[in-house]
């Protein structure tokens, strides 16, 4: 959450899982194209979506590949993924995995979690004041005072039309849901 809208992109990873991506565009292009053909062909030999553990491992293999080969550069992205883990209907669980460019992986669960510019000030932010969301409206106040918060600290102001969000939450029949704030 968080995000200028010239630097991200979100990208369905099959019917479980989502990722949204910010960072250096023709990296986030990149990857959008690896990890689809990769799920692609999972889907082709399976016929099951991948568990979204498994997408974030192979997102983290990309990352270090790139980040360790002698004379390349990290990819400029951060990644957080969003979707279900566990095997059959009553042991699936949402869960949210941050990607950052040297590959690491970070496993939110369940919680609120952001990525992008002053991510941590949001987190911070948002760990403090979002104990229990009983409703979507709840939440975005949240994350909107979380975000203003980060950026008066900065001392950064954004401009109208140059701020996008993305909240996604679990829906009341365990569906992912998302929406976008600009």
């Amino acid at each position: 959450f968080g995000m200028p809208a010239s630097s991200s992109r979100q990208v369905v990873l099959g019917n479980n899982c989502v990722c949204l991506m910010t960072g250096f565009f023709p990296d986030i292009d990149h990857l959008q194209k690896v990890l689809l053909k990769s799920i692609a062909s999972h889907q082709a030999v399976y016929s099951a979506d991948q568990h979204s553990r498994n997408i974030a491992r192979l997102m983290s293999n990309l990352f270090q590949k790139a980040a360790l080969q002698p004379g390349a550069r990290p990819f400029g992205v951060h990644a957080l993924l969003v979707g279900l883990d566990g095997t059959g209907s009553s042991s699936r669980i949402w869960s949210l995995y941050v990607c950052d460019p040297t590959g690491s992986i970070r496993n939110y669960g369940d919680r609120a979690t952001c990525i992008g510019r002053h991510a941590v000030a949001v987190r911070k932010e948002i760990a403090s004041n979002l104990e229990s969301v009983d409703c979507v409206k709840t939440a975005l106040t949240v994350a909107a005072k979380a975000i203003k918060k980060a950026l008066d600290e900065a001392r950064e102001t954004i401009d109208e039309g140059s701020f996008r969000g993305t909240l996604l939450w679990k829906g009341l029949g365990g569906q992912l849901v998302s929406a976008q704030i600009d």
